[in-house]
This record gives C-alpha cells, sequence and structure tokens, in this order.
C-alpha cells in the first residue's frame, strides 16, 4: 500500500513459520463457504460459530480458534464482519494472484451489478489494509496471543493514505471513465498496477508456505511415528518374546509329527481291509471340501470388502483418502 500499512515482504524465519501453520489452503477455502452461511443468516459471526466452521472443515484447535478469532475482533464485542474475515482468506489461502483478485472483487460488488464503483473499491482498499496489517502482526503459523491482541482498525492517517491510493488504482484501471470498474478491466490491467502488483507479491510466499490441508500433514507424521514404533519395538522386548514363541512352536511341531507318525503306523495296519471298501463320502475328503468352501468365501468376503473400500474411497476427497494407508496416524493427527 503506503509507508504507514506496510507491503514489504516478511523476513524467512517469519516465512518459515508459515508452515506451521494450524490450518490449511484447503480449510481455509472449506471454512469461507460455512463462515459465509452464517453471516448470512445472523448478520455477523460470533466466536461459537467460528469454532464450530473450523471444526466442520476438520480445525478444532480451541486455543488456535479463540486467538484466530480475537484478529478480526478489533473493537472487542466478539463480532465479526464476514468481509473483514473473507479478504483475509482470500489474500492467504487462495493460491494464484487472479484468484485472490477474483475473490476480492466479488466480496465487494455489494450491489451485484457487476460492476465497482468508485466507494465499493475504496472499501476494498480499506479491508486490503487492514487485512495485510493483520498478516503482518501475526503472520500465520506464529503465536497469537488472546490476552494482548492490537486493534488493526486503520487510523486516520493511514485511511487518509489508503483511499487516495485506492483512488489512484480505480483511475488506472476504469479505461472507460465511466466510474463502472468491471471484473474485465481489473483483470485486463492489474498487472500494470504497481500498488496490486505490490500486496501480491507481499502475500505469496506467505500462500506458498502453508500446508494444503494440515490433516493430510499430520497424518503423514502420525504414520511415520507410527513405523518408527514398529522398529523399535521389533529389535526390543517383542522380539525377544517372538523368538520364545518360535522356540516353543518348534517343540509343539515335533510332538505333533510323532503323534501323526503313530496315526500313520495304526493307518497302515489296516490297509488291506480299508482297500476293498469304497470311501465313505463323509470321511476326510469332506473335510477338505468343507475346508475349500470356506476359502472360496474368504476369498469372496475380501472381493467384497475391496469393492465396499473402493466404493468409501470414491465418496471421499481425492487428497484426504491417501491417509486411510494409517487410521491410528490420521487419528493422532486430527487438530
Amino acid at each position: 500500500m503506503g509507508n504507514l500499512v506496510s507491503v514489504d515482504p516478511l523476513d524467512e524465519k517469519q516465512i518459515k513459520k508459515v508452515s506451521k501453520s494450524k490450518v490449511g489452503i484447503r480449510e481455509l477455502k472449506a471454512v469461507k463457504n460455512e463462515l459465509k452461511a452464517v453471516a448470512v443468516s445472523q448478520g455477523g459471526i460470533d466466536l461459537a460459530h467460528f469454532k464450530e466452521a473450523f471444526a466442520n472443515v476438520g480445525v478444532s484447535d480451541e486455543d488456535f480458534l479463540e486467538g484466530f478469532f480475537k484478529l478480526f475482533d478489533d473493537d472487542g464485542q466478539a463480532w465479526l464482519a464476514f468481509t473483514d474475515v473473507a479478504v483475509y482468506l482470500a489474500l492467504v489461502g487462495r493460491e494464484t494472484p487472479e484468484k485472490k483478485i477474483e475473490y476480492l472483487y466479488r466480496v465487494h460488488d455489494v450491489d451485484g451489478s457487476g460492476n465497482l464503483s468508485p466507494n465499493e473499491f475504496k472499501e476494498l482498499g480499506r479491508n486490503l489494509a487492514k487485512a495485510i496489517k493483520r498478516i503482518r502482526g501475526f503472520p500465520p503459523g506464529s503465536k497469537m496471543d488472546v490476552s494482548d491482541m492490537p486493534s488493526f482498525e486503520l487510523n486516520e492517517d493511514e485511511v487518509e493514505e489508503v483511499d487516495a491510493i485506492a483512488k489512484k488504482v480505480y483511475s488506472g484501471l476504469d479505461s472507460n471513465r465511466n466510474k463502472e470498474l468491471s471484473y474485465t478491466e481489473v483483470q485486463q490491467k492489474w498487472g500494470k498496477s504497481k500498488p496490486i502488483a505490490k500486496i501480491m507479491e507481499f502475500v505469496a510466499p506467505i500462500t506458498a508456505g502453508l500446508p494444503q490441508r494440515v490433516a493430510e500433514s499430520a497424518e503423514n507424521s502420525g504414520a511415520a511415528s507410527a513405523k518408527g514404533s514398529a522398529k523399535k519395538g521389533s529389535k526390543g522386548k517383542g522380539s525377544k518374546k517372538g523368538s520364545k514363541g518360535a522356540k516353543k512352536g518348534k517343540k509343539a511341531a515335533k510332538a505333533s509329527a510323532s503323534s501323526a507318525a503313530a496315526s500313520d503306523a495304526g493307518a497302515a495296519s489296516g490297509a488291506s481291509s480299508a482297500a476293498s471298501a469304497k470311501p465313505k463320502k463323509g470321511s476326510k475328503g469332506s473335510k477338505g471340501s468343507k475346508g475349500a468352501k470356506a476359502s472360496k468365501g474368504y476369498k469372496k468376503s475380501n472381493k467384497e470388502a475391496d469393492a465396499s473400500a473402493a466404493s468409501e474411497a470414491s465418496a471421499k476427497p481425492k487428497k484426504g483418502s491417501k491417509g486411510s494407508k494409517g487410521a491410528k496416524g490420521a487419528k493422532a493427527a486430527a487438530p
């Protein structure tokens, strides 16, 4: 923006923390729709609905959510305007400059005319400035101190500076000079506007540093931890118990072999009489038949289970399905 609301890049230390964010790109996108529905139904967003909306997209860390809510609660009334939240989510969570600008444009087209008036564009500029101050104050991944959260409202000097920049940018984008700024005009010229280009440069490394989905990152971590535990277990007490069990198994096998040999000797003594008689259908062969049927049933149930798993996987988000390999890791990964 200007000198008062800085868009100078964050330092490397701050950018590294972004990857530790409690919320990822996918959650930010999904929660926008949840919060919009809340705001439409009740005119704003309270803490309870804020938490519920994030819980619905898989984010439930109480401390994080209370701090994140406070980030937008400038007047301390525990009541948020959707636009404040939406502008922040667009800047941080939309992957490309074009998508960021498109959403910022749409959320400020209050009358739905398809054009932005000078006043609507001025409001966009002010909301952008507040979002930038929030990002600079508490970049994603940083710890939010609820007890000492400053207000990010613009002071008089900042309002004056932002309004002057917005007026200049609007004039440069409004090629028809009809005071109706269409999205097409914005698309065609935003890259030539230095203030807009600087804002996009400011948020680009932040968006790039965010995890795509926090749950996936945690699942991967949980899976790695489980593998590590398995390796330790194979070297520790479990392996000793296993070797003892193997020795006992060998002894039992020898005993079983002796018993089988005795049984074979008894069977040999009656071989001549058995040869003259036809084998009964219900003899040992019938047991084998049952075993074969059971085996077929097992294969069939496996096929049914595979078909069920495939059906269930197709109903879930594709990326989420990757974490299905380690159920334990997935449970531990829930934020």
